[in-house]
């Protein structure tokens, strides 16, 4: 019974998913643009920006599976439910008792991130590889969950090709293997093997081989060429309704809170070390208010606050 609960629940946030997602690329032109960013006979469009091009597994399989929707505005909504869905499906694994709470955390974290209002001067866009990157990240934490550390060896380096922060995964074995020679043996050659995906994830794109994200460059019409850290920082000093701390719905700040009580558990640990990557990254090298780039810790966050829930039934049953 769950489980079809689930399902309607699913498909009836797929259809407003949906009606988002057009009215966003009906406001954005560039989002309806980079659905079509590969020229033909190889190569990319001007608008396609150097640190976007490493993510050729996105950008490919965004041009050629949607090529054949003549309304070139339902591209990035069709694309969308088709991450969204599988997204459900990894998350109701992770936590079958806490199902419904998953999925609805999950939709409350996208339809943040696809808000169509206008922050900074950017209008709210859909990019090909923050669902993807979305989804690889849902297996992360379902593999994470289940102790499963040798399909990492293959999930990393996929996820890798459609959004290079995969790479933070390769933490993993430093907190999942009990001896220190395993863990390190483990890690390093998990970063070996993420940088050989990376290094052929740029090649393959025509962008440089590992680093090819900026630190300075485009934050506002009025800010084109400045630093992003600093800007970010303003950003986030700035009071706001929409503000990056309530990221995800505000299910970001609540994992971080929901994990504080459980510090001793080495899984915590290693979410919360995913999450410090993560969000440092964020500030470095990217615009915090576009929301969508918050995706990636939307399933680390649930699963935090999912444990913090088990503990708590945990007490009251007792």
């Amino acid at each position: 019974m769950r489980i079809w609960l689930c399902v309607i629940i699913i498909l009836g946030l797929s259809a407003s998913l949906f009606q988002q997602s057009l009215r966003v690329a009906k406001l954005s032109p560039q989002s309806v643009d980079i659905f079509s960013s590969v020229a033909p006979g190889g190569g990319y469009y001007p608008f396609m920006l150097e640190p976007w091009k490493p993510r050729v597994a996105s950008n490919y399989l965004a041009q050629h599976l949607l090529a054949g929707i003549d309304n070139p505005n339902r591209r990035p909504a069709v694309w969308n439910i088709a991450w969204f869905i599988p997204c459900c499906a990894v998350v109701m694994a992770i936590s079958a008792r806490h199902s419904l709470f998953m999925i609805f955390g999950l939709y409350a974290g996208v339809t943040w991130g696809y808000m169509p209002v206008k922050i900074g001067g950017l209008l709210t866009r859909i990019y090909p590889w923050d669902m993807p990157a979305l989804f690889f990240f849902c297996c992360f934490v379902l593999f994470v969950q289940r102790r499963w550390i040798r399909p990492l060896f293959l999930l990393l380096p996929i996820g890798i090709l459609f959004k290079e922060t995969l790479m933070i995964g390769c933490v993993a074995p430093l907190f999942l293997l009990g001896d220190r020679r395993g863990r390190i043996s483990r890690t390093a050659a998990l970063v070996a093997v993420c940088a050989a995906a990376k290094a052929a994830a740029g090649l393959l794109g025509g962008a440089p081989l590992f680093l090819s994200m900026r630190a300075v460059g485009w934050c506002t019409p009025e800010k084109e060429n400045a630093s992003r850290f600093l800007y970010n920082l303003r950003i986030l000093a700035e009071p706001r309704l929409a503000h990056p701390l309530l990221a995800n719905g505000g299910t970001f700040l609540a994992g971080i809170f929901a994990a504080l009580p459980r510090l001793r558990d080495e899984t915590t640990r290693l979410y919360l070390t995913v999450l410090a990557l993560f969000t440092a990254g964020l500030l470095y090298y990217s615009v915090i208010h576009e929301f969508r780039i918050w995706f990636e810790a939307i399933p680390i966050s649930l699963v935090l606050i999912v444990e913090w829930l088990r503990s708590r039934e945990g007490r009251i049953s007792s």
